[in-house]
């Protein structure tokens, strides 16, 4: 829900807070976003576990 929390903070300012913040930093340095950055260099389909 990330995505959406942080859109609707750019139309409401006040709402953002720092656990966007890590709720961002949590997404990038995910074992999904890994995956999808090594599959990607394979040209391979990823192989997501939700982590």
């Amino acid at each position: 829900m990330y995505s959406k929390r942080a859109v609707q903070a750019l139309t409401e300012p006040d709402s953002w807070d720092d656990r966007l913040d890590a709720e961002f930093d949590q997404c990038w340095t995910s074992a999904d976003f890994a995956e999808r950055q090594l599959a990607r260099a394979e040209n391979r389909v990823p192989k997501f576990v939700g982590k």
